[in-house]
């Protein structure tokens, strides 16, 4: 087999001293140094140190990079966190005439190989850099990154004054050209990102296609900057975000047409309700958010960001101004084919009306292939106390049936309590399921039976831990495919 490797185009590596590799179109299994004499051919590579590597392995591996300068995508992947020693200038600077897509984990660059990565700029498309470390220089000229189309910044790295972790988009993208960011159709942010960064990104990017912001700020200036890709964005991600009211949540719905792909957290039923009840508890959330959000604006004016405040009194007063019209207002994002919500309901009123207009309001999306109403581990610790939306036949769940293209549905840590009635109409509803939540009920013996209908059907049933993974796009080969033309 070893006489047919020249002729692989597409290589995954798993390194630890010798090597299992596989591609795409065949498989073999030989010693790094071979391999390095051979595949000369490589358009994409992907190298993952899973362990402590010798100095010969790192040496081969470089090698094999330098043969292959014709690389249009190169990963690498250091789970030991920093302890890959690599020689980044020279492999830079060797496939700079075609590379493309570079996607680093877990590596640290010094001053001239973070240098050397800049100068790439000019011909990426595609830069991920995920919990890496780099020295920055005091660049001469402005790094630019004209061509690129997708740019991921994630870390959680807290690093002296002289080091930048990809975290901290302030320093390491924030005085880029505007240039660079009008090519820009997908980010990624989490973590160390305020409210002000997220929406200064949002105000100097080009149309965005897709966003996501994980465990970062997403408050009133995010959600202003975020208005002006209304008629271009397909897919947003708000995961767990520091200031996100549920409002925010039903604004987006209603604004945001071009949507296909949606995930928020937590959404107040009386945000998206009309009738009794409804107006007093929006009114009530108003003032414990208006509590909230004074308190907010106390701590930016303590850090001696008066300047800010004024900006962010007068994108508050507009908001707070358009509360009545766009609250309980139809969705327009009706494009969705995934959606990941989750509503929560007062234990101590009678809402069942509340239950079934949600339910027709679901119902308009008519393109949803993935429905996930289910909550996260960590939107579970901040305890809320509400009940969940309600798959009941007698909650109106009957009124769900114009979702004819349904093959998932979802509601992990939801409480449900599902009968044999509920199920079984699920079950004719949506013949094409594939995917469905365990957690169908509390009580063990019900789950059982109700387990063995949905097994019967050849339905996979999720196992709670892995289920809220369902929209994350995390496929190697199609992670960007739904967002950005090849």
């Amino acid at each position: 087999m070893i006489r047919h490797v020249k002729h692989i185009r597409h290589l995954i590596l798993d390194v630890n001293t010798d090597l299992d590799i596989g591609s795409k179109r065949a498989g073999v299994k030989i010693c790094t140094s071979s391999l390095s004499l051979r595949c000369h051919n490589l358009t994409s590579l992907n190298l993952r140190f899973s362990g402590h590597s010798t100095a010969n392995t790192r040496a081969s591996c470089e090698a094999l990079i330098l043969l292959n300068q014709q690389l249009r995508k190169l990963t690498i992947t250091d789970r030991w966190q920093g302890q890959l020693c690599f020689s980044w200038n020279i492999v830079f600077s060797h496939c700079s005439l075609f590379l493309q897509t570079v996607d680093m984990r877990g590596c640290h660059l010094n001053k001239q190989e973070a240098a050397a990565l800049m100068e790439l700029g000019s011909r990426l498309r595609q830069l991920e850099l995920d919990n890496c470390e780099a020295v920055w220089s005091d660049f001469t000229v402005e790094p630019q990154f004209p061509e690129m189309g997708v740019l991921t910044i994630e870390g959680r790295f807290s690093e002296p004054a002289q080091q930048l972790s990809w975290s901290d988009a302030r320093l390491a993208f924030g005085n880029l050209q505007s240039q660079t960011w009008q090519c820009l159709q997908r980010i990624e942010l989490a973590y160390t990102f305020s409210d002000s960064q997220v929406a200064q990104i949002l105000g100097a990017c080009g149309p965005l296609r897709f966003l996501s912001v994980k465990q970062a700020g997403f408050w009133y200036r995010s959600l202003a900057a975020l208005e002006r890709h209304t008629q271009t964005l397909e897919g947003l991600r708000l995961f767990d975000c520091d200031g996100l009211r549920s409002w925010m949540c039903q604004w987006i719905m209603v604004t945001f047409p071009k949507l296909t792909h949606l995930k928020l957290g937590r959404v107040f039923a009386h945000d998206m309700v009309t009738g009794p009840g409804a107006e007093e508890a929006r009114a009530n959330q108003l003032v414990q958010d208006a509590k909230d959000d004074m308190e907010k604006r106390q701590q930016e004016i303590s850090d001696e960001k008066h300047d800010m405040v004024d900006e962010l009194n007068n994108i508050m007063a507009r908001f707070e101004a358009s509360h009545d019209v766009k609250l309980a207002r139809p969705w327009v994002c009706l494009n969705l084919v995934q959606l990941t919500i989750y509503f929560t309901f007062p234990r101590e009123q009678e809402t069942k009306d509340w239950d079934e207009q949600i339910f027709r309001q679901i119902s308009t999306l008519d393109r949803l292939e993935k429905l996930n109403l289910g909550l996260s581990i960590l939107m579970i610790e901040h305890c809320y106390t509400g009940r969940p939306l309600g798959l009941k036949v007698q909650s109106g769940l009957t009124h769900l049936a114009p979702l004819k293209k349904l093959t998932a549905l979802k509601f992990v840590n939801s409480r449900q309590q599902l009968d044999t009635q509920d199920l079984i109409w699920i079950l004719n509803q949506w013949p094409g399921m594939k995917e469905i939540s365990s957690c169908l009920h509390d009580d063990e013996d019900i789950r059982n039976e109700l387990w063995k209908m949905v097994e019967d059907r050849g339905i996979k049933l999720l196992l709670q831990e892995y289920e809220y993974q369902d929209d994350d796009y995390d496929d190697d080969d199609d992670r960007y495919s739904d967002f950005i033309d090849e």
